[in-house]
């Protein structure tokens, strides 16, 4: 008798297992790509109801801010400047009426903050006081190389910021 050689072609399980795992394993990859690129920040933009401005970015961040860490964003971003020697952004962050008063020239500015600040600045927060668009922050300087754990040497000045809106503000300080 003869064989018939007619051979079917069946899948084995063993195949369609490797074929389920391999679609399970893009379809996740392709989720993860997908989620990560929402978490991330990218191309999320809100609409100020009010206002009818696409808010995104930074200004993004800083809405969903309560009001005090908004302020010590806005006094980090000042300090950064100061520690990485950009003057003139600092400069800018000034009310105007305050640099006619005690800094008319960025050399002048410049000359105080290199005469007040260490190069190293650090800083605790003591106090924040609301007063309509003005905010008064309470800042001591720290000396880290006077200080020891058991005395803390440092000079509290005081900053004042009028925010007009999120991201939109000038400052002055107790110059002395």
């Amino acid at each position: 008798m003869k064989k018939n050689n007619n051979v079917k072609s069946k899948l084995n399980p063993f195949t369609i297992t490797i074929i389920i795992l391999v679609i399970a394993i893009i379809a996740i990859l392709v989720y993860t790509l997908i989620t990560n690129r929402n978490y991330t920040g990218e191309d999320k933009t809100v609409i100020d109801t009010e206002t009818g401005q696409v808010i995104s970015g930074e200004t993004l961040e800083l809405y969903s801010m309560e009001e005090p860490e908004r302020i010590k964003y806005y006094f980090n971003k000042y300090i950064d400047c100061l520690e990485s020697g950009d003057y003139e952004t600092a400069y800018n962050m000034l009310d105007q009426k305050f640099k006619n008063n005690y800094f008319q020239t960025l050399d002048s500015f410049t000359t105080y903050v290199s005469n007040k600040y260490s190069p190293i600045i650090s800083v605790t927060y003591d106090d924040l006081t609301r007063m309509g668009n003005y905010y008064i922050l309470d800042v001591t300087f720290l000396d880290l190389f006077s200080s020891t754990d058991d005395n803390i040497v440092g000079n509290s000045q005081k900053f004042i910021f009028y925010e007009t809106d999120y991201d939109v503000y000038t400052m002055s300080f107790q110059a002395e």
